[in-house]
């Protein structure tokens, strides 16, 4: 989000904001710094994270604390100066995070002593007052309070009345002073009767669940508040233990899809409202994502990943595996970890999106003795060139001197910012002595949050008019300063938007049009090699099938005008057949024309003319049936077990494909050379739909002799169907074209099969070969992987 989210269908949750995850680092100058606070914070009502009060000097104004509610994780108040820290309305800490994994609410160290030798000098500064008068309740996690020498009034406060049970504290302070005569339970926040610590729980009766507003029985706080109340309703809660909507407190926001009993399925809810922190909102902020489970979330679980829909980014599955996503920094194993660096930057290898940040400082390129750090090599930066998007900020402090440009981010297309520096910036380049440009050309989008560019002395071209072309908000600014002023301009090829560096491949947009990144002035539409057409200005090159054409185009598109032949075709035509028998052709023409592998026959065309005829590829040496029978003795081992291969890949494919082909035979394999052969004759096959693991089949006539025991009985195929036709292909081919089950009826074959015969092992064979046959006739190999595991063949020989 870009500071404050401002969301107007949330009529009792106003403002919310980041919140940050920096602890004691200082990543700016102290006016930079405050400046930083002041935006976050100003009007928030909610922190989402942390609420990082640190390195504040004593004349800052922090009134623009006082909107401050409800904080998701935890209060950090540290090494400050200012007298003040006004966070007079906080209510609620929910310590969804702790400090040191323990603390909710810890203050710490806020004092400062002057360097001199005079006594007045060596008073100490700092906080005086922390005005908490209105917390009621941390959710999760104690409470530190320790070396603050000014700060008063804290040890008179009942932290059991706050804290859960479980958690503890440590509360330490050098100086206290008497609360006023009003605070009745001797407990205040600091001087005067508005600031007496109101208790919620300690006074309840024995019958309130959690809070309540006096010691009566009907002082009782409702079940869902936090915080306390101001009566018995869930509408009367001063915070919300899980979830508000609507100004009610409840324990989950109302559910996107409802089960209908009279339609048995489940229908949409019109009142349905995804999570977002503690809210129920009818829509997702704009950067986030949305899950199938009604949350707003800023990273996809496993399996599934990003994509766009109607404007909606949404969590889907992955149809097969899922680009790798890693973590970045704050994210997963890297929590908490501040920098890029040598001991994680293996983690990067070959990431196509990042969930979380990328910083790079000082300590990155020169090691951290402090953690036993090594220096970082330059060179495995490049490691970032395969990342297209980083859901977080990219923050860069510091740069290898060898390299001028941030080329390791070069094809980088977008920066989310759903998590921003300082709560604010989702891109900055700063303090960066010797870079020259910035290189960034394949950035396409800054979903949110600001830029920063600044203090880079020989740094050019940052003056472009695209940064508003990468905003997705109106509030997202980009600051420029300090940066080399200079007349350099971008290259001819580029437009008036301006570029990320010098050359026709850095141009934001081209003038004309584009090839492979780079900006051209013509594509080789009449002349030059490769041939092109144009496509969103950009040139692309033509099918290597289509013939190259003199004085005319040679494809407007994907699809030539005139085709190289590029095999040998068969023609088979149909003649005056019936309409059920051309139904069932044209379904083997479906399946034949949408399969696309080296070993199984494809569908080139099909011409509707009077006579209906298939275009297939020439296999010139027949089918492998007949090829065996008439050249077995010039058949090697060799050529045999490669074609074994060659068929058991063909049938991978086909069940990858979610394809039973039903009719694998060596009559059914074609040769196209006598060290190539494809599957063919897809009359019997069905494609299985997703959730589909087997075909029943309405009977007809069929290969009995090559069927699997429980297609015969059941007229039931599946992929595991499939490897016993494979058994009996692969014994065709090692008795050169026997017939199997000779002389035996079809009608006995089932019989025969339940008794356990098994066709007999042909005398070529090794006892390895024959039991892969065995292996693909048992009833166990249901266990397997089906077709897969027939492919052990291209091991084991």
């Amino acid at each position: 989000m870009n500071g404050i989210i401002q969301n107007k269908l949330l009529k009792f949750f106003p403002t919310v904001c980041q919140g940050t995850s920096n602890k004691l680092n200082l990543l700016s100058q102290a006016d930079d710094h405050y400046r930083a606070l002041m935006k976050m914070y100003s009007n928030c009502t909610v922190v989402l994270e942390n609420l990082e009060i640190t390195h504040v000097g004593e004349n800052y104004d922090l009134s623009f604390l006082r909107s401050i509610e409800e904080v998701g994780g935890y209060v950090l108040i540290v090494i400050n100066d200012v007298n003040v820290i006004p966070l007079e309305n906080l209510r609620l800490i929910r310590g969804h995070s702790l400090y040191e994994g323990k603390f909710a609410l810890a203050v710490m160290a806020n004092y400062h002593t002057a360097n001199s030798s005079s006594a007045e000098s060596s008073i100490p500064t700092g906080l005086r007052e922390l005005p908490l008068r209105n917390l009621r309740e941390i959710l999760r996690g104690g409470v530190r309070i320790a070396r603050n020498p000014r700060l008063c009034n804290i040890e008179t406060i009942k932290w059991h009345d706050i804290v859960s049970k479980e958690s503890t504290n440590a509360v330490i302070t050098s100086e206290s002073k008497p609360c006023d005569k009003s605070c009745y339970n001797g407990s205040c926040w600091a001087p005067g009767p508005e600031n007496c610590q109101k208790l919620t729980r300690l006074i309840c009766a024995e019958q309130c669940s959690h809070r309540c507003k006096g010691p009566a029985i009907a002082d009782c706080c409702n079940e869902h508040c936090a915080a306390g109340c101001t009566g018995p309703l869930a509408t009367d809660c001063l915070a919300c233990r899980e979830f508000k909507d609507d100004g009610m407190c409840k324990d989950a926001c109302p559910r996107l899809m409802l089960y209908d009993p009279n339609l048995h399925q489940l229908v949409v809810n019109p009142n349905g409202k995804f999570s977002f922190g503690a809210t129920c909102v009818k829509n997702c902020p704009h950067n986030y994502v949305v899950t199938d489970h009604g949350a707003c979330v800023r990273t996809c679980g496993d399996k599934t990943h990003e994509v766009e829909e109607n404007g909606i980014r949404k969590c889907k599955n992955c149809n097969g595996p899922c680009p790798k996503v890693c973590n970045g920094l704050g994210i997963g194993e890297l929590a908490g970890i501040m920098t890029v660096n040598a001991s994680n930057i293996d983690t990067f290898q070959n990431c196509t999106k990042i969930n979380g940040d990328i910083s790079i400082f000082a300590t990155t390129l020169r090691g951290d003795p402090y953690t036993k750090t090594p220096k970082l090599d330059p060179a495995k930066l490049d490691y970032f060139k395969t990342v297209k998007e980083i859901t977080g900020f990219l923050l860069i402090q510091a740069w290898p001197e060898n390299l001028t440009s941030l080329s390791p981010f070069e094809n980088l297309e977008v920066i989310r910012g759903r998590t921003q520096q300082h709560g604010r910036v989702s891109f900055a380049a700063l303090n960066i002595a010797h870079i020259e440009y910035l290189g960034l050309r394949s950035l396409k989008e800054i979903s949110d949050g600001d830029v920063v560019i600044k203090n880079n002395p020989r740094l050019c071209y940052t003056n472009g008019n695209y940064w508003r072309k990468l905003f997705r908000s109106d509030t997202q600014t980009i600051k420029t300063r300090d940066n080399l002023v200079q007349n350099r301009m971008c290259d001819g090829m580029c437009t008036e938007e301006g570029c990320w560096g010098p050359g026709p491949s850095m141009c934001f947009s081209c003038r004309h049009v584009s090839r492979q990144g780079q900006c051209v002035d013509s594509c080789n539409i009449l002349e030059g090699m490769p041939r092109e057409y144009i496509s969103n200005n950009m040139c692309l090159e033509c099918d290597q099938e289509c013939r190259t054409l003199n004085g005319t185009p040679s494809c407007h598109g994907p699809v030539c005008h005139i085709y190289i032949l590029v095999e040998l075709i068969t023609i088979n035509i149909l003649y005056s057949l019936p309409n059920l028998i051309l139904y069932i052709i044209f379904q083997e023409a479906y399946v034949m024309a949408s399969v696309d592998h080296p070993h199984i026959c494809r569908l080139l065309g099909i011409c509707l003319t009077s006579t209906v005829q298939l275009i297939t590829q020439l296999m010139p040496f027949g089918c492998l049936l007949d090829y065996i029978r008439e050249n077995q003795d010039n058949i090697g081992s060799q050529n045999l077990l490669n074609w074994c291969v060659q068929i058991a890949k063909g049938m991978n494919y086909l069940e990858e494909h979610r394809l039973v082909h039903r009719d694998l035979a060596a009559r059914n394999v074609l040769v196209k050379t006598p060290n190539h052969v494809k599957i063919t004759d897809f009359g019997l096959a069905k494609l299985l739909n997703a959730n589909e693991k087997e075909y029943h089949s309405d009977g007809g006539k069929v290969p009995i002799k090559w069927m699997a025991l429980e297609s015969i009985l059941h007229w039931t195929y599946t992929h595991q169907s499939d490897v016993w036709s494979y058994g009996v292909t692969v014994w065709e081919l090692m008795t050169f074209g026997a017939k199997p089950y000779d002389g035996i009826p079809a009608q006995e074959i089932s019989c025969l099969l339940e008794k356990g015969e098994r066709l007999p092992q042909p005398s070529i064979c090794t006892i390895d070969v024959y039991m892969i046959m065995v292996k693909c006739a048992s009833k166990n190999r249901y266990k397997s992987k089906s077709v897969q595991n027939i492919r052990l063949f291209t091991l084991s020989d």
